[in-house]
């Protein structure tokens, strides 16, 4: 029963899975392919610039007990050019997923952002009456030609609806 992404705008009863994270105090768990390059400290953010190899990747996530997750964040983008995409991929065993994959635009075609814009994102998972895995990965990258773009990621939040079988606590999931 793997459905995802979701694309429907049910509401659904959601609890909070983890806390919406910002980055000032450093990019928490992220781990970013060039090291302490991925966090700017000025704009207390995870970074993304140009190039196949940069990515930001959350490693471990554990979302075991939840059937619907909604995976929600802020960005900003910088020196980006028309058809430059910031692209969300989830991972659950080894295999790398895309879920989402917004493009740039300027004033003759929107796009789903623009430079110097805060914008926000977000997928929805839904993988009813079956839940995810325990060793889930998230990774967000960029694609551009242009050597000057990059994309801050700014904030970052995980929110679930527990699996039937499961019951949240405070944050925490027990199986019954």
């Amino acid at each position: 029963m793997n459905q995802y992404p979701s694309t429907s705008n049910r509401n659904h009863p959601v609890e909070r899975f983890g806390n919406s994270q910002t980055f000032s105090d450093g990019p928490g768990q992220f781990v970013s392919a060039r090291g302490g390059e991925g966090y700017d400290c000025d704009k207390e953010a995870l970074r993304l610039t140009s190039g196949k190899d940069d990515e930001v990747t959350l490693p471990q996530l554990d979302l075991s007990g939840f059937e619907q997750v909604k995976i929600a964040f802020r960005f900003l983008a910088y020196g980006c050019s028309d058809g430059d995409q910031l692209i969300v991929d989830f991972s659950e065993a080894g295999k790398w997923t895309e879920l989402l994959r917004l493009e740039h635009g300027s004033k003759p075609r929107p796009g789903d952002f623009r430079n110097h814009s805060t914008d926000y994102g977000f997928i929805r998972l839904d993988r009813t009456g079956a839940a995810f895995s325990a060793n889930a990965k998230l990774r967000f990258r960029i694609e551009s030609e242009n050597r000057a773009a990059a994309i801050l990621i700014r904030e970052f939040g995980i929110y679930g609806r527990p699996n039937a079988q499961h019951e949240t606590i405070a944050g925490r999931t027990s199986r019954h």
